[in-house]
């Protein structure tokens, strides 16, 4: 479950003496220390004691989200392009059947648009002797944008998308992953797709709404996924992208599998490593459930096998007692402390 190879029994060998200085943990199983809520060795980034203290009377709905937010599309800059301002090969057709501009229209709404990123900025190859802020078309003109050249500008996203499932066969320079190649149940006509930028952001319109639920269920067809559509979390998402509530209101699959992080500079963008947090789960209590969660609620939730299986569409049926204890021991300590202070 740790997704670590290690001997069940390995923190007991050393630890042993936690039976004798832990009353609380007397009855506790051997084998139980990664699984009980509290340690992950080296993934605990959220459950040590005084974490557990800080935040342990929190309700389980917290009034306001308190993480990064989505933002609308950034305002148009003064680099803005247009339709007409496309710079594409004359020869290549950028219309459909029934000759409508479709890629231009695509391509004239997006941030890239926005940002005064044309056609050669995605799809011409410039030789390294050659300026990429040329403004000939001279160069090798490549239909297919590969992740690398989505990375030039997209780093981040680029090299987290290399350390997760998705990229990690381009990563090692292997042809791309295909939900054929998945454990977890997928649509089988989904089966052939490769996995690169455009698998989610697709086509020239590089939607992130799509992407962060319609082009995960395009694919993954397992029980968690296909269950998220009946739950609150959705149903927040639609108010959202409805304009009935704020941006960064709604929970899609990229809310909790893909969250936002920011970096020395205050840049904030998406982790696209989608395994970052889910071995073990606990890792998603920093980054996503506290967001809108007290941390009570988000360990049982977490421990909870079937809420996980139908995606957290009820609350906790299950209580971890981390807090609980945290508290024990804080209370305990404080009782000899003043017991002390009196002798004196």
């Amino acid at each position: 479950d740790m997704g670590l190879t290690m001997p069940a029994d390995y923190c007991f060998h050393c630890h042993q003496e936690t039976l004798e200085t832990r009353p609380s943990h007397a009855d506790f199983k051997f084998d139980s220390c990664a699984t009980t809520g509290c340690h992950n060795y080296h993934d605990n980034r959220a459950l040590y004691e005084n974490f557990l203290l800080k935040h342990a009377d929190e309700d389980a709905f917290l009034e306001e989200m308190v993480g990064l937010k989505r933002s609308p599309l950034s305002a148009v800059t003064d680099e803005a392009l247009s339709k007409a301002d496309a710079d594409g090969l004359a020869e290549l057709s950028m219309t459909d059947s029934l000759g409508d501009v479709t890629l231009l229209n695509d391509w004239a709404t997006t941030a890239h648009a926005s940002a005064g990123v044309n056609c050669s900025g995605c799809h011409l190859e410039l030789s390294e002797d050659k300026a990429v802020e040329s403004t000939t078309l001279d160069g090798t003109w490549n239909r297919d944008v590969s992740v690398q050249t989505c990375g030039r500008c997209h780093e981040g996203q680029m090299e987290t998308f290399f350390e997760g499932h998705h990229g990690m066969r381009l990563a090692a320079g292997l042809s791309p992953m295909t939900p054929r190649d998945a454990r977890l149940s997928m649509h089988v006509d989904a089966s052939h797709r490769e996995l690169d930028c455009n698998a989610c952001h697709s086509g020239h319109r590089f939607d992130t709404k799509f992407a962060s639920v319609e082009a995960c269920l395009t694919c993954h067809n397992d029980t968690h996924s296909q269950s998220f559509l009946a739950t609150s979390h959705h149903a927040a998402w639609k108010s959202e992208l409805a304009g009935e509530a704020p941006a960064g209101s709604g929970v899609s699959c990229a809310t909790c599998h893909m969250p936002r992080m920011e970096d020395d500079d205050g840049n904030v963008w998406v982790n696209h490593n989608q395994n970052d947090n889910l071995r073990p789960n606990e890792k998603m209590i920093r980054d996503v459930c506290m967001e809108c969660h007290g941390l009570a609620f988000s360990i049982d939730a977490l421990a909870d096998e079937a809420l996980i299986q139908n995606c957290f569409a009820e609350t906790p049926s299950v209580h971890i007692e981390s807090i609980d204890l945290a508290k024990a021991r804080f209370e305990e300590k404080q009782r000899k402390k003043e017991a002390r202070s009196k002798k004196k």
